[in-house]
């Protein structure tokens, strides 16, 4: 018996990677037999059409026994190739859905309940225990001059084949899982061709005991490889971060022992995946992943890395302080699934605001280790990173040529991920434990001080004592009381206020009292001294907060 196997054009490749479009050639040759597949083409007019069960028995364990397929009816060579633009790689461990093109012509012997089995995890069919196959019995209906339905005489549905026929055999469906050849890394598909030379029994469906070979050596089997189709060995890369769903991406490179990965750079965000992948066969060959290192999050990652089951994985070694991966790939050890989670720091800044924006004060600026020296409006030190539940400190003092007593001074300190105020008060130094895994800015916020102070003098208060009465007069030679007020009235304390009341020429004072409210406190200075005091360089009132006021009364000779 002569046979030939060709595939369609379009089988499909499960995720990961996309799902590509693409042909199969095999080519069995012998002295006996003919087994090819290749594209369908315009002899698929004439081609009998079957669709294969996945997941069932193998020829091996339905006769439970080993199979040799050594009758010597069947010497087979077997070469596979995909036509011009089909993909060229296949992700290991992944799942192809391929067509099939069996083309047969037979020998002088009549064969019955014929059928193709194709190893769907890499299993060879001859093996009872290997795995499950995709099974396709003979057809009943012949487009050529071989199949035939009931030769045997029993009346099922499983085909025979008439000695010395001629038929073309399409098999659609054939799931199979993308396996590399140890020695070449092309894709290698097992398979297993049966049939009985003597009439079995009835058979019916493609899962009956009867589709397998009539004795151990009735079957031609062998694995053949695409040459045009390598397969990929892999390591996907899942990022995570702590906490969760923190905006920012990472950046990967890669290399590799021999070759070049794909991709060889690419970043990550949290909760997103990379497949990198390189070719395999049976001597390993190193795959290298290394993240970058990101501001803002710990140098150090953890990185947990397992095969593609969620088993350990010995053939990959990581670094977490490097945050790098090595995994010592083949067609056997072809995958591993590896978790990088990275720790946002805890970080703190200082930064600096004036009021108005337009004030020429300088300052100086910390946040734990990070200083920044005479910045004005707008101003701020970098970031200090600090250990996660630790107190950190921050501070202002008065740059060059600044005082900060001209200053009103206070703070707000806010978390960046939700803006929330976390500490705020009054005064140059704030010192808390910042929210762990997040940047926190304190503001310092410097107004220039400010106070409207009002002075009035008069001898005879008016209506709002501010001013004297019309048509006031003062007699010469008396003695007459003059009222001087100093009030704040705000927004900003006055303490130190300086109080000068030059004498007229010829006016002589020789009495001072001295009367506060809101607060207020008088001058040291009293009675005469005060007098003195007022009428030379002045005298300072020592505390004269918003709202407060000091009241002196001068006793004046007039001249």
């Amino acid at each position: 018996m002569r046979h030939q196997m060709m595939p369609t054009a379009t089988p499909t490749l499960a995720s990961p990677p996309s799902p590509p479009s693409w042909r199969v050639r095999i080519r069995c040759l012998a002295s006996a037999t003919l087994l090819s597949l290749a594209a369908i083409g315009a002899a698929q007019a004439q081609t009998a059409f079957s669709s294969a069960t996945n997941g069932l028995t193998c020829a091996a364990d339905r006769t439970a026994s080993n199979l040799n397929c050594n009758a010597g009816e069947f010497t087979t060579i077997v070469n596979l190739s995909t036509p011009p633009g089909s993909p060229t790689t296949c992700t290991a461990g992944t799942t192809l859905t391929l067509s099939v093109i069996v083309s047969l012509s037979g020998t002088n012997a009549n064969r019955y309940d014929g059928a193709f089995f194709v190893g769907q995890s890499g299993n060879d069919p001859r093996t009872p225990g290997g795995g499950q196959c995709a099974v396709a019995r003979f057809p009943t209906v012949s487009t050529g001059t071989g199949f035939i339905a009931n030769l045997d005489g029993d009346n099922d549905s499983c085909g025979d084949y008439i000695a010395a026929g001629v038929e073309t055999w399409r098999i659609d469906n054939v799931v199979l899982r993308c396996e590399g050849d140890p020695a070449t890394g092309l894709l290698r598909v097992p398979y297993l061709l049966s049939y009985q030379q003597n009439n079995p029994g009835v058979c019916n469906t493609d899962t009956s005991p009867l589709l397998a070979p009539g004795a151990p050596s009735k079957c031609n089997a062998g694995a053949a490889t695409v040459p045009t189709l390598v397969v990929q060995g892999y390591v996907r890369v899942i990022k995570q971060t702590l906490p969760d769903a923190v905006a920012g991406s990472f950046g990967f490179n890669a290399s590799a022992s021999l070759g070049t990965p794909s991709p060889a750079n690419f970043t990550l965000s949290d909760d997103q995946q990379q497949l990198v992948e390189i070719p395999v066969t049976s001597t390993p060959r190193t795959l290298t992943i290394s993240e970058a290192l990101t501001p803002g999050w710990e140098s150090t990652a953890s990185i947990v890395c397992t095969d593609p089951n969620g088993n350990p994985a010995p053939y990959v070694t990581v670094n977490n302080a490097t945050r790098s991966i090595s995994a010592s790939l083949s067609t056997t050890n072809f995958g591993a699934i590896c978790t990088v989670t990275n720790t946002r720091q805890t970080r703190v800044r200082s930064a600096k605001a004036l009021s108005p924006t337009t004030d020429p004060g300088l300052f100086n600026l910390t946040a734990a280790t990070a200083t920044a020296n005479n910045v004005g409006n707008g101003g701020a030190t970098a970031f200090a990173a600090i250990v996660a539940g630790s107190a950190a400190t921050f501070s202002e003092t008065a740059g060059t040529g600044t005082s900060l007593a001209a200053y009103v001074s206070s703070y707000q300190c806010v978390r960046a991920d939700t803006g929330a105020v976390v500490a705020s008060g009054s005064g140059t130094t704030a010192g808390f434990v910042p929210p762990a895994q997040q940047d926190t800015t304190c503001t310092f916020t410097n107004r220039r001080r400010s106070a409207d102070l009002r002075l009035s003098k008069t001898n005879t208060p008016g209506v709002n004592a501010d001013v004297d009465q019309a048509a006031d007069t003062v007699t010469s030679g008396t003695t007459v009381s003059y009222t001087v007020v100093a009030a704040n009235n705000g927004p900003d304390p006055a303490d130190g206020a300086l109080l000068t009341d030059p004498a007229p020429a010829g006016m002589s004072c020789s009495t001072a009292t001295c009367t506060a409210t809101g607060g207020a406190s008088c001058p040291a200075q009293t009675g005469a001294a005060l007098v003195a005091a007022l009428q030379g360089g002045g005298v300072a009132v020592p505390i004269l907060p918003a709202g407060g006021s000091v009241t002196v009364v001068l006793g004046c000779q007039i001249p």
